[in-house]
């Protein structure tokens, strides 16, 4: 099992602490005794009904039930997330997702070889047994051109959707008595909380024939345990979570190529080192940043594909998109 360390969350937030989503035995059985306590019967004045008696202890036994299930509940959810992964980009799959945000454009526009984190939609649960996959992506003297119409289409996007920034306060963390303890710097954090939705896929793509946003890796079972993980726990994190997209993907899992990349070998030890993507790729960035949107042509009605050769508008036709117009940024 890949262990989350504390330094891992503070500055790459992959974990919280262990003790939060681990509960010691003890805590356990505090929980045990004071769901216990409870639930005892309560003693009353002897000079009650039989009736009266009999509906409290009809009552304390409800209750007691109901505190039961709902420890056993919790132990359910942790025995579930205990077992399971977060997965980012594997060597099969057919695309690699990132956020588009200003920082993210200013950190493109200042390196030669632009390094993107993979980004796992809110709504895909998150489990507590470790990572599996590659967490980050470089494209390798990536030109000027492709940066500017980056930005552009940013721009664009921008002027329809409004950048959401939210402000919280800079805490470090410091050992104490009882472990860690959180301290305000009293500097003032900005983020950018709804960036742009970007694929970074194929530039042969077909988008007549097969869905974006499906995987299509026939291997992800394989590569998923490559990196320590059991395959009896090993599952699949679709970002269309429909049986029929599901279906599809597996279906068609064979004729979509994997995103072209050179990736290191697939180890746990291996997790933050960037997979290299070809040259040839193309950026497809959406107007809405809510993912559950992709396959809902009302809501989710255009993107912008930015590649060496340009830019084009996409809007969506069913499940599929079609070129709507060709715009070159120069």
């Amino acid at each position: 099992m890949l262990h989350c360390h504390h330094h891992d969350w503070v500055h790459h937030g992959l974990c919280p602490y262990d003790s939060l989503r681990y509960p010691s035995v003890a805590s356990r059985i505090v929980i045990w005794q004071a769901t216990t306590r409870f639930g005892k019967k309560i003693e009353r004045p002897t000079s009650g009904s039989v009736q009266r008696n009999a509906t409290i202890r009809q009552r304390d036994i409800a209750m007691k039930t109901v505190y039961l299930s709902i420890a056993l509940l919790i132990c359910l959810a942790w025995a579930h997330a205990a077992s399971a992964h977060n997965t980012f980009f594997l060597p099969g799959d057919a695309f690699f997702h990132t956020v588009l945000t200003e920082e993210v454009l200013d950190q493109i526009e200042n390196e030669k070889n632009p390094i993107f984190t993979y980004s796992r939609p809110e709504f895909i649960e998150s489990s507590f047994c470790g990572y599996a996959g590659f967490s980050k992506l470089e494209f390798r003297s990536m030109p000027m051109k492709f940066k500017k119409r980056l930005r552009e289409v940013y721009d664009q996007l921008r002027d329809a959707v409004p950048k959401r920034v939210e402000i919280t306060d800079e805490v470090i963390y410091r050992k104490g008595d009882l472990g860690d303890i959180a301290v305000k710097t009293g500097k003032k954090l900005r983020r950018e909380i709804n960036g742009f939705s970007v694929f970074i896929i194929n530039g042969d793509f077909d988008f007549s024939k097969y869905v974006l946003g499906l995987k299509y890796n026939e291997a992800w079972a394989e590569q998923v345990t490559a990196f320590s993980h059991d395959r009896n726990h090993v599952r699949l994190e679709s970002f269309i979570q429909t049986s029929k997209a599901i279906a599809e993907d597996w279906r068609d899992s064979q004729l979509v190529a994997p995103l072209s990349t050179e990736c290191p070998p697939l180890s746990k030890n291996n997790i933050r080192v960037p997979a290299i993507v070809a040259p040839t790729c193309k950026f497809m960035v959406f107007e809405d940043p809510d993912l559950r949107k992709l396959a809902d042509a009302d809501d989710h009605d255009y993107m912008y594909e930015v590649s060496a050769a340009g830019v084009t508008r996409y809007t969506k036709k069913g499940k599929h998109w079609v070129r709507h117009k060709l715009r070159r940024l120069d």
